[in-house]
């Protein structure tokens, strides 16, 4: 069965794509054509290929806006172009509401929200930069409505990403 989806000459950045989800959105993204760009703050074990294409690794914490900067610059230099930008990275430890610690609440926030902000502003740029547009799509998680125990980091902040989100598309559309 053919791919209903074509992304050939389409470049793809994912952050968090090395597993999980991201590996399985990298693998979705290749299977229809597309160049595809993992980012993340270490390499993967295996990086995910299809039809003879690997998808390449860029080190990126997506917390840090020297980090994306560079990134960008990176998949510019290499690819010429970026048309969709996964904001896929997260991270979601599980702890009591009394239990917590700020510095993992700071760290969910981090990567969750800061991360999506900046690796969103610095894509958006870069796509208007090039005068066709591009898409961009933030992850989130029916957590954030429904809230789960031991989830008040991961679902408040996959909550305020959706909010982000929304701002982000009135803004750049």
């Amino acid at each position: 069965m053919s791919n209903p989806l074509d992304f050939s000459g389409r470049v793809v950045l994912v952050t968090g794509g090395g597993k999980g989800i991201g590996k399985g959105i990298a693998e979705t993204f290749l299977a229809a054509g597309a160049r595809v760009i993992i980012c993340g703050r270490s390499e993967p074990d295996y990086l995910p290929e299809s039809e003879g294409h690997q998808a390449t690794f860029i080190h990126c914490d997506v917390r840090e806006f020297d980090q994306i900067e560079q990134c960008l610059a990176q998949v510019k230099e290499h690819f010429g172009r970026l048309d969709v930008c996964v904001n896929n990275a997260a991270v979601a430890p599980h702890a009591s509401l009394l239990e917590e610690r700020v510095e993992v609440w700071d760290t969910v926030y981090g990567v969750n929200c800061r991360g999506t902000f900046l690796m969103t502003q610095a894509a958006a740029r870069v796509m208007i930069e090039q005068g066709e547009g591009g898409r961009i799509i933030n992850f989130s998680s029916g957590v954030s409505q429904k809230g789960s125990a031991g989830a008040a980091a991961y679902a408040s902040s996959r909550a305020a990403t959706e909010a982000f989100g929304r701002v982000a598309a009135i803004e750049l559309a």
